[in-house]
């Protein structure tokens, strides 16, 4: 993908900057929920079939976290056995479920299980990119990208 650009130190922060994109879209998704549920909650705003009780609202916001939470053992796991660059690929899979769940979302399972493959890909990007970016670098530039 990068064999055009021919110094390594270019091709080394055009990776890092390509890997870190994804974590500022996880950035962007976990304050997703402060304005979302605010819209999500009137009447004349909300896209769901109905209303969001206070209930609905705080299940659309905490599952990531505790999906996340449970699954950082295995991605743990999977670092070390598939190699931190298939994991930062494994880490987009679920992103972009979840945003194709969050476009077609009519119900409040919808958002849930959105949340639940963000919680999936946050645990996948913000394991395995740090070790990743770390692991690119040359000696000389080991500081410049951690």
């Amino acid at each position: 993908m990068f064999g055009c650009i021919k110094s390594p130190i270019i091709r080394q922060y055009a990776v890092v900057i390509l890997v870190n994109v994804s974590i500022f879209s996880t950035g962007m998704n976990l304050v997703w929920s402060s304005p979302m549920l605010v819209k999500l909650g009137n009447e004349t705003e909300t896209s769901l079939s109905h209303v969001i009780n206070e209930n609905e609202g705080s299940w659309i916001v905490s599952v990531e976290f505790i999906f996340a939470f449970i699954f950082n053992a295995i991605v743990a796991l999977l670092l070390d056995s598939i190699g931190r660059k298939y994991c930062v690929v494994m880490g987009c899979v679920p992103k972009i479920i979840g945003v194709t769940i969050y476009i077609l979302a009519t119900e409040v399972w919808m958002l849930i299980v959105a949340r639940l493959m963000f919680g999936l890909s946050d645990s996948f990007i913000l394991m395995s990119v740090p070790v990743y970016t770390s692991e690119i670098a040359t000696v000389s530039y080991s500081n410049v990208f951690s």
